[in-house]
């Protein structure tokens, strides 16, 4: 947790041009570390990787470039298995909101929906909505467009699940 605490403070004050260098070998150091982003049941150390992503988004926001896919992807998924811990809703939403901003939002949506589909909580699915929300507010709904019907089969599947469970 330290570790990944002293990275997340880096990046938010480093040289952003250099820092940006150094990424790819970051994300496979945590990734190592974490097991694939699966064994972050701690809930320090699940916040620590959430801030440091969003800082590394930031760096790419600043420097108006776009993330390599493994990385967008990796830090979308994390975020939204996470959303539904209420201690780590605000670090999962400020995680996928700087994705938003660095990627294109429709894409990040339809990743998202994706991996929310393979959790079955609905706690994670209620904390998803919210951050749907606000999504919509921050991007506009026209951010929505192809995503819209992947994002609405999704809760009319969770709906219909919730009332009529299996």
């Amino acid at each position: 947790m330290s570790s990944f605490n002293q990275l997340a403070e880096f990046y938010s004050n480093a040289n952003e041009e250099s820092a940006l260098v150094h990424v790819p070998s970051l994300f496979v150091v945590a990734r190592d570390c974490t097991k694939s982003f699966k064994d972050l049941s701690n809930f320090n150390v699940a916040k620590a990787v959430l801030i440091l992503f969003t800082n590394i988004f930031g760096i790419y926001s600043n420097l108006q470039r776009t993330p390599d896919s493994y990385l967008y992807i990796s830090a979308s998924n994390l975020a939204v298995e996470k959303i539904g811990d209420r201690k780590l809703y605000e670090a999962a939403s400020w995680c996928l909101h700087s994705i938003c901003v660095v990627k294109d939002p429709q894409r990040i949506l339809s990743i998202t929906v994706k991996s929310i589909r393979d959790i079955p909580s609905p706690v994670v699915h209620e904390a998803f909505l919210g951050w749907l929300k606000t999504f919509c507010l921050d991007f506009g709904a026209s951010s929505l467009s192809n995503g819209l019907q992947d994002t609405l089969l999704w809760i009319l599947k969770v709906s219909v699940h919730a009332k009529y469970p299996s």
